[in-house]
């Protein structure tokens, strides 16, 4: 049995225009926030692009503005002791003289900040790869994905520069850290790689704009 569907009436056809109307304001009005959205992350991208450019070229002209070299206090020697019939040999203790332990190894100090930066945005790069969606709809009329992913390699500079030198602060005095080169370099990969923690409520807040404008089927 078949239904016969209802004849085309003038108050029928208003009813279809008046729905499609609404749904396409609808569909124009999360476009529009997608829109709105990609401007606010590219303006991000160029507010902490320029930042860490200022950083990087700061620490660079002027290495002491920017402390990211870790001094190590002047070791005093003991001389080795005998051992005793109650007490055992104590091995002679080599005196260490005061030194500073940078980034840059022996390089030059302006050496120091370029190589932290790279660290961090390598470390936001390996960020980015684990991050790349290929699912993400093609149809839309703006894409974030773009200016989203961009805005990790900046914020990878500043939190690697940032961490850096809040390492070599008094305030984790209490973090025991090996002094070595390649601890801080290693360090400085890490905290590039945790810009992650930070720009996660961007990616959150970019999935579900997209996903609310993204075209229903079916």
């Amino acid at each position: 049995m078949t239904t016969t569907p209802p004849p085309l009436t003038p108050a029928l056809l208003g009813r279809l225009v008046y729905v499609l109307r609404a749904a396409h304001a609808v569909a124009d009005a999360r476009r529009a926030e997608v829109r709105r959205l990609r401007n606010v992350l590219i303006l991000a991208v160029l507010v902490a692009g320029l930042m860490a450019i200022g950083l990087v070229v700061l620490g660079t002209v002027r290495p002491s503005s920017v402390p990211l070299c870790e001094h190590v206090a002047a070791v005093a020697g003991s001389p080795e002791v005998a051992g005793t019939a109650t007490s055992p040999a104590v091995p002679a203790v080599p005196a260490s003289p005061a030194r500073d332990i940078c980034p840059g190894g022996g390089l030059n100090p302006r050496y120091n900040m370029v190589l932290v930066a790279l660290f961090g945005a390598l470390g936001a790069t390996i960020a980015i790869v684990f991050k790349v969606d290929t699912s993400a709809p093609k149809d839309l009329a703006y894409s974030v994905t773009v200016p989203q992913l961009a805005l990790k390699l900046p914020a990878g500079v500043l939190t690697a520069v940032a961490g850096t030198v809040l390492l070599r602060s008094e305030l984790l005095s209490v973090v025991e850290v090996k002094h070595n080169r390649a601890t801080i370099l290693i360090l400085a990969l890490f905290f590039g790689y945790a810009q992650q923690a930070l720009t996660h409520f961007i990616d959150q807040k970019a999935t579900a704009v997209v996903n609310a404008a993204k075209p229903q089927t079916g």
